[in-house]
């Protein structure tokens, strides 16, 4: 009996103390913004085929928006110093576009030219990830850090 009510009460004890902690927790925000990137971009179509050429101006347009959110991200300088990771990112662009919409599309058949005006949503998570991946900062760091590698041999 003595041993049922200890039982019980350290289980309550217990669920009280779980429900304190997660209520004080400090809540930790995940760096998260969705900017849309407007872009224009157009493509010659060759042998008048217009359908290649929007697919052609389209891909040139997402290429774009990556790159001013890359260089938004690291600046100007960052951006030419990290250029051979920054041109396989930019070579991959499907990964890093979540969601794209046509603001104006124009067939120009006198010059042979496709013109495409986008609205560019990307998945900046997967595009910092990447970065992190691949040594480059993105200023999200916290302040000054120390790093120590140890080589041991045995």
């Amino acid at each position: 009996m003595l041993r049922n009510i200890f039982c019980k009460g350290c289980c309550g004890i217990f669920v009280v103390l779980m429900a304190m902690t997660l209520w004080m927790s400090p809540a930790f925000a995940q760096f998260y913004s969705e900017s849309a990137y407007e872009v224009i971009a157009e493509a010659p179509a060759i042998k008048n085929s217009f359908v290649g050429a929007r697919k052609k101006a389209v891909k040139i347009a997402l290429k774009t928006a990556l790159e001013q959110n890359l260089r938004e991200l690291l600046g100007d300088e960052e951006f030419e110093r990290n250029r051979r990771e920054m041109g396989k990112m930019l070579r991959k662009t499907e990964k890093y576009v979540k969601s794209y919409r046509f603001l104006e599309a124009y067939d120009d058949p006198i010059q042979r030219l496709s013109q495409v005006k986008l609205e560019v949503v990307l998945f900046q998570d997967a595009v910092n990830k990447s970065l992190s991946r691949t040594g480059v900062t993105t200023g999200m760091e916290g302040g000054k850090q120390v790093v120590i590698l140890i080589n041991e041999s045995s």
